[in-house]
């Protein structure tokens, strides 16, 4: 983060907004889900616990991502989520000059750090 055009590293980058809410507050993040799940969707994950030892097999993602983008399967990268993927391209591009604009999902800015 830059103040002043002086870059500032003592923010805490791994801060999670889950940790503010209080009695009272709204939590505005995409995970946020209030109650049980729909008991169709109880039932798919009950189902599929007995396969959790399974290596999973990532061809029908890839082919579906591929698909849905028109690119070839080849150049489909599959990850754990957005967090992953800009850890991923941080380590990969090492850019010498990257902007973060915040407020955001401080993930890109910690991920460009932790690469040096």
């Amino acid at each position: 983060m830059s103040v002043d055009g002086e870059c500032v590293s003592d923010v805490d980058l791994r801060h999670h907004g889950d940790a503010e809410v209080a009695p009272g507050l709204v939590d505005l993040a995409v995970n946020v889900r209030h109650g049980t799940p729909p008991e169709w969707l109880a039932a798919l994950l009950r189902d599929s616990v007995a396969g959790l030892a399974a290596y999973p097999d990532p061809g029908r993602a890839r082919r579906a991502v591929a698909r849905r983008h028109g690119r070839d399967e080849e150049e489909v990268l599959l990850t754990a989520g957005a967090a992953e993927a800009f850890v991923l391209l941080a380590r990969v591009l090492r850019p010498c000059r990257a902007v973060v604009v915040h407020p955001q999902f401080t993930e890109p800015e910690s991920a460009l750090r932790a690469a040096g």
